[in-house]
């Protein structure tokens, strides 16, 4: 069992070496135990921090709209920053796992301020179905599934 996980260890180090999974933001090649982004461009993230404030932009945008308890976003996505990479990787790339790994940075981040204390689902903005085809998946189901590989959360899904 031992000589199997180093086998692999190894097998992976190497193909990293050939193939090497990189920064969606800056393209660096990642270190081991980096997903996504490197860790440079995970301390830069623009992050908005209105998960600590109650009333903020984003809650704004709904009132009246629908009943809604709390609303936030990770970061700031800004026209010509680097960092809008994410999302076009997430939505335009067909990587779906930068939304999953997103969602688990975003709840990992949020779940220390009590976002989601009471949160009994998740339940992802719907796309069009003809954009879902051509995707071939809903980049708010992917986020809503990091996040709730994270604090357990139920994530409901249209049928």
């Amino acid at each position: 069992m031992k000589h199997t996980f180093f086998i692999k260890d190894w097998l992976n180090s190497f193909l990293s070496l050939l193939f090497p999974h990189c920064c969606v933001v800056c393209g660096r090649p990642l270190a081991k135990g980096e997903e996504c982004l490197c860790i440079m461009c995970n301390i830069n993230l623009p992050r908005t921090n209105y998960h600590l404030r109650k009333d903020n932009p984003v809650e704004r945008l709904f009132w009246g709209q629908i009943p809604l308890e709390r609303a936030t976003s990770f970061f700031f996505y800004r026209k010509g920053s680097d960092f809008r990479q994410i999302l076009h990787q997430l939505k335009y790339g067909g990587k779906k796992e930068v939304g999953i790994i997103m969602g688990r940075y975003m709840a990992a981040e949020l779940s220390d301020s009590g976002f989601f204390e009471g949160v009994d689902v998740i339940i992802p903005i719907p796309l069009h179905k003809k954009k879902q085809q051509i995707r071939g998946y809903n980049q708010s189901e992917c986020i809503a599934r990091g996040i709730a590989a994270v604090t357990g959360i139920t994530v409901c899904v249209e049928s």
